[in-house]
């Protein structure tokens, strides 16, 4: 979501694709970040419908020139990254 609304700052159109229902409706339906970060919502408002599209549908990235997978990778017992978030998404 920080950088999402970070590359609208920059002037970059952001397909923001997240898959979580809760989070999703959070951002379509009250057009509210899922994550609590200074002046993430704020930009959200005004980015989102402009810069900013947002879609449940990870087919919809085709054709994008760039894209980033921002998921969690929680430390493993060994301290080890769990890259299976990651995964899923490749």
């Amino acid at each position: 979501m920080v950088q999402a609304v970070c590359l609208c700052d920059l002037g970059h159109q952001v397909l923001l694709v997240e898959n979580q229902p809760e989070r999703y409706n959070k951002l379509v339906f009250e057009n509210l970040s899922p994550v609590e970060e200074p002046g993430v919502n704020e930009r959200l408002q005004r980015y989102r419908g402009n810069q900013l599209t947002i879609s449940k549908n990870l087919g919809d990235v085709t054709g994008s020139a760039i894209v980033f997978l921002c998921v969690g990778t929680p430390p493993q017992p060994d301290g080890c990254p769990d890259v299976s978030q990651l995964e899923i998404v490749v």
